[in-house]
């Protein structure tokens, strides 16, 4: 966002301005101050506040993201008194860097008073943003502009509120009126447009005359430089510090909740970045309108790249899973092997880990005692989160691209738990399982399956667990590591899904499935779970009846793989029409997870599993709190 002289020279020439550059003042407050006197038709001196937060908003982002690089070579020594106050390697490291960013920021904004202006070290409230990155400033600007009769300072805002919302009557008027005022000679240009959103502008245009390769030159551009807004911004997030710093400068958890502010701050950067120009995500646009600018071009490798990036980005869109299936069918057997965009992936994988480890740090803010959360202890937390930025794991959670005609209505996703979980949840259904426990049939024998004569079943309720741990037989790590492995399945699940409302545990289960030995596995014709929805009863015509003895209050389903030594068994969803299995997942992955809604557009069921053991973590959810799990007891009786 550059810094129009003409405007300053404008401001400072006027009897209202203020002489000195307030660079003690945050740009969110100067914004206020600016609204203000917006309220109080004081048109020259909003103005002058509402050039000075977009100015300062723009110098703080870079100082930021320079003293970011010198922070990180310099090797700043920090003051005795400093470094006295904590001998832990961590708060010492977060109080040098803390240090090393006050004074060069401060040097680089040229004030001395920016090292006691508090508010600098306090990140913005998300609202606080919100006029900055929806581009509405600018719609007060061109008014205030207006009202002072600078027209043509007027219209330049105008045009900039309108690239930011190119759908609004009521600028697109405007601004008919105000060039009709415009004199000879006068600029009429916007002030500052995201470079991407210009250049998509330019490849709709070329899209709309059916001109192909220039709208995939400038879509393709426009892709480059939006991928890099969101790289800038989010490198300013390693500076983000939580806004009660200073009464926990030196402590653990200060080290927490810088770390679930910093994660806040990365996806807000996806987010706003993308959510501009009347778009709700620009960048699915872009790959959505790409897809057919190549296929028009006669690429269709290039275009199912495009379209597998669109849905990775929204998969519940119609549009996107039509195109997919047209795709695989014009390129058949190579489809598979176009991939989306790396980029796209890389980044949507990132943003897809810091929801769980918000989730994780959300645990243990300060605001919360112990006794709320006692799945793991602060210290565990922070240590494992910082292991899972640092990387220091093998594996990541990833949302994989599912089969053309996978359903909006479900999620598959790879290394939801780690190998380490998966073992501990194997090895807590090793101790304390019971043949059957959670179904009361016994119509093949005890131990057997409900559903199959040619497999044992056995399984770990909640309710089974904690009196384990009561016992003594299990420790409560254990325990708590069930519990926790729910909890994040059932935040990933209402955050996935987007859901208004709060998804209710309504039935926790760790089971496992064995193959028998002295049955005749090669011959076998059923199935170890038979196709059926989770919320009603499946009739023999494919008619699925909501009523009792059927759990019609489960809405979403979920189920996390543990185990890898086993044939058979992969899950399946099933044909509405014909019953039998549309598309098959593998289950030998150790932490996969399959998510879905409960009702009868995803009947399912599992293949037999034929040799070894077959392990899962199965969970149901309910909207209806009339049918959630009694939680709080459990907490309190694990406490």
């Amino acid at each position: 966002m550059k810094f129009h002289v003409a405007i300053l020279i404008y401001l400072l020439s006027s009897c209202f301005a203020i002489q000195e550059i307030p660079i003690h003042i945050p740009f969110y407050r100067l914004y206020h101050n600016a609204i203000d006197s917006y309220g109080k038709e004081n048109w020259l001196e909003a103005i002058n506040y509402f050039e000075w937060s977009l100015h300062q908003k723009e110098l703080l982002t870079n100082s930021t993201i320079s003293c970011l690089s010198e922070c990180k070579t310099a090797g700043v020594q920090c003051s005795v008194d400093l470094c006295q106050m904590s001998d832990h390697k961590d708060i010492y490291y977060l109080v040098r860097h803390f240090h090393c960013m006050t004074n060069c920021k401060g040097k680089k904004l040229r004030s001395i008073d920016y090292m006691k202006a508090k508010d600098y070290n306090k990140p913005p409230d998300e609202k606080e943003l919100i006029p900055f990155v929806s581009g509405i400033l600018y719609d007060y600007l061109q008014y205030s502009y207006y009202k002072a009769g600078n027209i043509e300072n007027s219209t330049r805002a105008l045009r900039t509120w309108l690239a930011f919302n190119p759908d609004n009557p009521r600028a697109k008027t405007g601004l008919n009126y105000l060039l009709s005022l415009l004199k000879e000679g006068e600029v009429s240009e916007p002030r500052e447009s995201p470079r991407f959103l210009s250049l998509f502008n330019h490849g709709w245009k070329a899209y709309s005359n059916n001109n192909w390769v220039d709208s995939v030159d400038f879509w393709e551009s426009s892709i480059d430089i939006l991928l890099a807004e969101i790289g800038k911004c989010r490198n300013t997030c390693d500076d983000s510090v939580p806004p009660i710093f200073s009464s926990l400068l030196f402590s653990q958890q200060y080290y927490t909740l810088k770390l679930h502010t910093q994660l806040k701050c990365h996806s807000n950067c996806y987010l706003n970045t993308t959510e501009i120009g009347g778009h709700e995500n620009i960048l699915f646009t872009i790959f959505l309108y790409l897809q057919y600018s190549y296929y028009k071009l006669q690429e269709p490798l290039e275009a199912l790249a495009a379209t597998k990036t669109a849905y990775l980005i929204n998969p519940t869109n119609n549009e996107v899973n039509s195109y997919l299936k047209l795709y695989s069918e014009l390129i058949g057997e190579g489809s598979t092997s176009i991939e989306p965009r790396f980029e796209v992936e890389k980044l949507l994988n990132e943003l897809h880990q810091i929801i769980f480890l918000t989730i994780r740090t959300n645990n243990i803010l300060p605001s919360t005692s112990p006794t709320e959360n006692p799945q793991l202890s602060e210290l565990e937390l922070t240590q494992d989160s910082q292991n899972y930025v640092a990387g220091s794991r093998s594996t990541k959670p990833q949302i994989l691209v599912p089969p053309t005609n996978f359903s909006s209505a479900r999620v598959l996703v790879d290394n939801f738990l780690s190998e380490a979980e998966c073992k501990q949840l194997e090895l807590l259904a090793d101790l304390v399982s019971v043949s059957g426990d959670g179904y009361s049939s016994a119509k093949y024998g005890i131990g057997s399956s409900p559903h199959t004569p040619h497999e044992n079943f056995v399984g770990v309720t909640l309710e089974r667990a904690l009196q384990a741990w009561e016992s003594g037989a299990i420790t409560k790590k254990l325990v708590s590591l069930y519990l926790d492995a729910a909890e994040r399945n059932r935040v990933y699940l209402e955050t996935y899904f987007k859901l208004k409302s709060t998804l209710y545990f309504a039935y926790t289960h760790l089971v496992c499935r064995t193959a028998k030995e002295n049955s005749d596995q090669e011959s076998r014709s059923d199935l170890s779970h038979p196709v059926h929805a989770d919320n009603c009863i499946l009739e023999p015509d494919g008619t699925c009846l909501k009523v009792a003895p059927a759990y019609t209050w489960r809405d979403y389903s979920s189920l996390v793989y543990l185990t890898q030594d086993f044939e058979g068994g992969d899950f399946f969803f099933a044909n509405r029409s014909t019953l039998q299995p549309d598309i098959r997942i593998g289950t030998k992955h150790c932490g996969r997870m399959v998510g879905f809604s409960a009702g009868e557009e995803n009947l399912h069921g599992v293949l037999p599993v034929t040799q070894g053991k077959r392990c899962a973590l199965a969970l149901w959810f309910t909207l209806d709190r009339a049918h959630n799990e009694d939680r709080e007891t459990i907490m309190d009786r694990l406490s």
